[in-house]
């Protein structure tokens, strides 16, 4: 509802930072993190990096669909497409990669374990530009 702010739990973990957040929206912006008061790790603390992050959540260009290319071009097409398009194209495909960031998260952990499992020729990379060994 317009002019309504709506509310989502999440987390943010961004290098050795990590806090447990309340995020503040309207017309589905982002417009304000608060710490959660309900997590038993950070009591509702955030940091610096935290707060500012609310900054980096939001794009005016953002593409508001699921989209595909199409003769060069983005055509929007439903969620029901995209699935089965996607996972034919996983089906076919030998040759399978996810590159990420190094992941503290278990249950993105688990999602990529079950990924591989479901599509064996999948190979995880876990790349960062910076090492965060040089922080602790």
């Amino acid at each position: 509802m317009p002019g309504i702010a709506n509310y989502y739990a999440s987390s943010i973990v961004n290098g050795g930072d990590y806090c447990s957040v309340l995020v503040k929206t309207r017309e589905g912006r982002p417009i304000k993190i608060e710490g959660n008061a309900s997590s038993s790790v950070t009591r509702g603390g955030t940091s610096a990096r935290a707060q500012a992050s609310v900054l980096s959540l939001y794009d005016i260009n953002r593409i508001k669909n699921p989209a595909k290319i199409v003769g060069g071009k983005l055509e929007d097409i439903s969620w029901p497409e995209l699935d089965k398009e996607v996972s034919s194209n996983l089906s076919t495909t030998s040759n399978i990669r996810i590159v990420s960031g190094t992941i503290m998260s278990p249950t993105i952990k688990r999602a990529i374990q079950e990924f591989c499992v479901k599509f064996p020729s999948t190979k995880h990379i876990s790349y960062d530009a910076v090492s965060m060994l040089l922080y602790f």
